[in-house]
């Protein structure tokens, strides 16, 4: 038992100093993106990427105690979210610099690996949070890859997706509805004729999934109460309705949320 605890100790000694050594390797890249340096920021976000497939300057041992942690139920739960957050935001802003230099094929790449990043570690379904927020930028900017070589059947299910997600942040039962039913024929057609319609609308797709913790809304039609998250419980199905009181989970679920949650729910 003490062989395990001092060899459990080192392994997290390890993988903290492995976190630390990414996050100021992403900390540098991250102000080389901000000064549109995208030369510079490149080889070191794939450095980083690098170092999480097992690269020769960190190996293996990292990421074995990464693997670890989760086996131990997570003890440093703290430094896999650090970790997580590193690696999500290394695949984003390659995507963003391989789109930069219309490498559409590398852009999609990094987009759907940041993307798998998250929801492979269930840190997105919440409709709110960093994480969440995180997720529908990166989503935003796969939609606009495939906009932009006009590769429309590749499109249609992110924007449906956004558009349903859309209705549902407006209360809107019968448009979120309208876009499930909608073929990917007449979602094509629709991209087609507003070529100009996706800056705006991945704009406020963003700034909608960017409301501070205090702009939370409770999701029943006509209820005006607003406040911090844990001002609400989240519907328990779907998790993503959020609910003031027990008497506005109920009303909302008449009016149509059952509908909507039940098409949330994956089929077992």
């Amino acid at each position: 038992m003490a062989e395990l605890n001092e060899r459990q100790k080192a392994m997290q000694a390890q993988l903290k100093r492995f976190v630390a050594a990414m996050r100021q390797l992403s900390d540098e890249a991250q102000e080389l993106m901000e000064k549109k340096d995208y030369v510079s920021a490149k080889p070191i976000f794939e450095r980083i990427i690098e170092s999480f497939h097992g690269g020769e300057e960190y190996g293996t041992t990292p990421m074995e105690a990464l693997a670890y942690e989760r086996q131990r139920a997570k003890q440093d739960p703290h430094q896999d979210l650090l970790l997580l957050g590193v690696a999500f935001n290394a695949s984003n802003c390659l995507g963003l610099i391989h789109k930069s230099e219309n490498d559409y094929a590398a852009a999609e790449t990094m987009y759907t690996s940041a993307l798998d990043l998250i929801s492979n570690d269930g840190a997105a379904p919440s409709r709110s949070g960093l994480w969440y927020n995180m997720y529908i930028q990166c989503e935003m900017n796969l939609l606009g890859v495939y906009w932009a070589q006009e590769n429309w059947n590749m499109a249609a299910p992110l924007f449906r997706r956004s558009m349903i997600r859309e209705a549902e942040n407006d209360h809107d039962i019968s448009g979120a509805r309208k876009w499930k039913s909608a073929s990917n024929a007449e979602l094509i057609e629709i991209m087609k004729k507003n070529p100009d319609m996706y800056n705006d609308h991945a704009v406020h797709q963003i700034k909608r999934a960017s409301l501070s913790e205090s702009e939370h809304k409770c999701s029943a039609m006509g209820c005006p109460t607003t406040g911090q998250l844990s001002d609400f419980k989240r519907c328990a199905r779907c998790k993503s309705a959020l609910y003031c009181s027990k008497t506005c989970q109920t009303k909302d679920w008449k009016a149509g949320h059952k509908a909507i949650c039940d098409s949330q729910v994956p089929a077992m």
